[in-house]
């Protein structure tokens, strides 16, 4: 009797994890060129640099900035309903681009652009009153450093009092890296030696900020290529920092190249991947003691045979835990690996699997929600005149989700360096804000939190770099809130065109276009009137939508403009003989 009830109970089992993986492993669909017919890094074999998912326009959708090589700029492409247009705000550098992202840097509610190249410095840009952007690189503090071969850095609020400082990366045995402060008069000053931020003579691509031993201090994680090993500086909190690297168990000596920070193990702290071309990939396991276990190859995710570069953690198939995706510089010789999808099995090892035709020569990857669907997407720079793509994600999902973005008032107005927490279904989750992460990447500043087996998400501990925490329960599903540090969360709606792939916005004869709300809230209002979440329009104008929350705080979203096409008038005449 016992041996047949263990029988039937492993026959139980085997269902239940045989029914999981066919229903959990998520689908991903390469975005057709006529929607993002991006550019490529380089024409030529050259290892890519980073980009951007960043909404760098503040219409509520994330865009996409891409760096390219040698006597090219930087490129801008403004998403409109998951259809990406090139634009050009900025004119940037031609000495080969490496880092771009964008920063609120002074807190005053508009990003500025901040870019590293090769060996001609910095570049920061700003948008000033006439709406257009403009060179500031001098007034900031940052020019002047040319001539070294650079790569990315990181922004972070080192110091905690507001402002986000930045620690720029030299990719050189000859030069050292430097850490700026930011002063009050918004001007970014060298204080490497006061910090003992140098970190040597090494050939240091970019870092990440974690507060590794959860001390309410940003400390910083130098990713060090050529087996130069990867440097972890603790913040003192009197803004020095302490190398731990070998007492932490962080030190590593591989090509490091991407970092992805994210909780895979749920135990509310944060672990770090790393890649490496050509041999194991790291996983460090943080014990939440102040030190990490290096775990890649018991995990799965060590990736052999693959040259890795980017690595974002994110949950692909909204189950609760962190997956994790790996870009690769893919040759087809000595049976290198395609780029790969690992997905987290718990406590097992991640599995892994590639989606068809993602055999490029690829670099960074960045995440966001593309088309607004409340599923992560990536977006993925490749090279050798291979177009940079987007995969987007058309998993089936049966949990429902919120889509949540940051802001800082007595904090830096971004949000990074802040952590949160969310519970559901008597589980936590641990989230974190960057500035900049993967290999040089910057992911959009919308997280997307799913809600397992509930509507409601029963609780939001938000935990600020200024070291005030604050907290909301029963947050509604399905709609994008703008989460502040000194207000109520206020909502961020979108208008959606479910048609505008083939329509457009344009109204012919009696046809109609429908408009939908991303989201659902207690009281809509459209400007033409109506409170629905969708309309149909058939008239020509601009259009918003106003909503308001669950907390009673309301807020329109971008307009958009639906115009009518014209018929030329026609006369015709007729001679009767």
């Amino acid at each position: 009797m016992k041996s047949r009830m263990t029988l039937k109970l492993l026959v139980v089992v085997l269902l239940v994890q045989f029914s999981c993986s066919i229903n959990s492993q998520p689908s991903f669909n390469l975005v057709p060129r006529a929607k993002a017919d991006f550019t490529s890094y380089s024409v030529l074999p050259f290892p890519g640099g980073g980009m951007s998912a960043l909404d760098f326009n503040n219409d509520g959708w994330d865009d996409i900035t891409l760096t390219t090589w040698q006597d090219d700029g930087v490129h801008f492409y403004e998403n409109h309903f998951g259809n990406f247009t090139e634009v050009s705000p900025i004119s940037t550098s031609l000495h080969g681009q490496y880092y771009s992202v964008w920063i609120d840097y002074n807190n005053d509610g508009s990003k500025e652009l901040f870019v590293v190249s090769e060996s001609g410095g910095m570049q920061v840009f700003s948008k000033n009153a006439a709406g257009t952007y403009a060179e500031v690189t001098s007034m900031v503090g940052l020019s002047g450093l040319n001539g070294v071969a650079r790569r990315g850095g990181v922004f972070g609020d080192f110091n905690n009092d507001g402002l986000l400082d930045f620690y720029l990366c030299a990719y050189s045995l000859a030069h050292q890296n430097t850490m700026f402060f930011q002063d009050t008069n918004n001007v970014f000053q060298d204080v490497t030696s006061i910090a003992g931020t140098a970190n040597g003579f090494k050939r240091s691509f970019h870092a990440v900020i974690i507060d590794y031993n959860n001390d309410g201090l940003l400390d910083m994680y130098i990713a060090n290529d050529f087996h130069d090993g990867n440097t972890l500086y603790k913040n003192n909190g009197d803004s020095t920092f302490t190398d731990v690297s070998a007492q932490s168990g962080a030190y590593v000596q591989l090509d490091a190249m991407g970092l992805a920070l994210g909780d895979y193990d749920g135990d509310l702290d944060l672990d770090i991947h790393i890649t490496d071309r050509g041999q194991d990939s790291k996983l460090l396991r943080n014990n939440n003691d102040g030190t990490f276990t290096e775990v890649g190859t018991s995990m799965g995710v060590d990736f052999v045979n693959g040259y890795g570069w980017g690595n974002n953690f994110f949950d692909a198939d909204q189950d609760g835990d962190e997956d994790l995706y790996v870009t690769t510089e893919y040759e087809p010789i000595n049976n290198l690996l395609p780029s790969a999808l690992f997905i987290n099995n718990g406590s097992a090892p991640f599995s892994s699997f590639s989606f068809p035709g993602d055999s490029l020569f690829a670099f960074c990857n960045t995440i966001g929600d593309f088309n607004k669907d409340r599923l992560t997407d990536i977006a993925v720079l490749c090279s050798w005149n291979m177009q940079s793509i987007i995969w987007e994600n058309n998993s089936q999902i049966s949990n429902s989700s919120l889509s949540l973005r940051f802001e800082g008032c007595e904090s830096n107005k971004d949000a990074i360096g802040t952590t949160f927490h969310s519970y559901n279904g008597g589980s936590a989750r641990l989230f974190s804000i960057h500035g900049s992460q993967s290999y040089m990447g910057q992911n959009s500043n919308e997280k997307i939190v799913p809600l397992i087996g509930s509507n409601l998400l029963d609780s939001l501990i938000i935990y600020w770099p200024s070291g005030k925490q604050t907290s909301h329960y029963n947050l509604q599903s399905n709609q994008t809130l703008i989460i502040s540090e000194c207000s109520s969360p206020r909502p961020l709606p979108t208008i959606l065109a479910p048609h505008f792939d083939s329509s457009g916005l344009t109204i012919c004869g009696d046809n109609s276009i429908l408009l939908t709300l991303n989201g659902h809230y207690p009281n809509i209002a459209w400007s033409n009137g109506e409170t629905t979440d969708s309309i149909y329009v058939n008239s020509a104008g601009s259009y918003t939508v106003t909503v308001t929350n669950q907390f009673g705080v309301s807020a329109a979203s971008s307009p958009i403009s639906i115009i009518e096409r014209e018929y030329p008038a026609y006369t015709i005449e007729s001679e009767i003989a």
